[in-house]
């Protein structure tokens, strides 16, 4: 998986002249790298989008600076840029063919528990945070979703859970890389085995 997103973010990186010219190369990178990850330029795996130009990627900037309820240059000005520092959750603003009519901030993406008691674990041994309070902050965002729904969920000390929470660093065992302090906070998984349900947060924020 890091291969091919390697490979398809060389392909844009080579297909952009007038930005590089105008920024540093590792500004250009970051920038596409960004608008990649987060929706707003697709892989170049059909003929609709197989050839990245210039204007194609000012475009995505306008979007993306529509989205963010910034002024509409297409151009990465400084508080464009300034965007790109600032801490975010890791789900994509836009999923794929949903650029320009998204309307809701969540997905229909089809997986579903097919039951209605989960269980759900911590591993306080990454954890910056007294172990109490965090427990008691878990607890508490659990309701929010039990007080709503069907779902109910036990706590078990046991790694082994439908839902696995742990704070993680960079590289730590799946396809999603924490960035370090700022950009994406955190993410999670749709219903599923494996790392279906599991929680990541970034160990690296300032979280208190």
């Amino acid at each position: 998986m890091q291969i091919i997103l390697y490979l398809r973010l060389c392909y844009i990186f080579s297909r952009i002249s007038a930005y590089t010219k105008a920024h540093d190369t590792n500004t250009v990178n970051e920038t596409v790298r960004y608008l990649f990850q987060y929706g707003y330029l697709t892989t170049p795996g059909n003929a609709l989008h197989s050839q990245l130009t210039d204007a194609r990627v000012r475009d995505s900037i306008s979007h993306l600076q529509k989205f963010a309820h910034l002024p509409v240059t297409g151009s990465l000005d400084n508080a464009t840029l300034l965007l790109f520092t600032k801490p975010r959750c890791g789900v994509p603003d836009f999923m794929s063919g949903t650029l320009g009519h998204r309307h809701r901030r969540y997905i229909l993406q089809g997986q579903k528990w097919e039951k209605e008691l989960l269980t759900w674990s911590f591993n306080f041994s990454t954890s910056p945070f007294n172990h109490s309070f965090l427990r008691e902050e878990l607890i508490n965002a659990i309701k929010s979703w039990s007080n709503v729904t069907n779902l109910r969920f036990q706590e078990v000390h046991d790694s082994v859970s439908d839902i696995h929470i742990k704070f993680s660093k960079r590289h730590h065992g799946d396809s999603y890389a924490f960035d370090g302090m700022g950009g994406v906070l955190a993410h999670a998984f749709f219903p599923g085995s494996g790392l279906g349900g599991d929680i990541h947060l970034d160990g690296e924020e300032v979280w208190y």
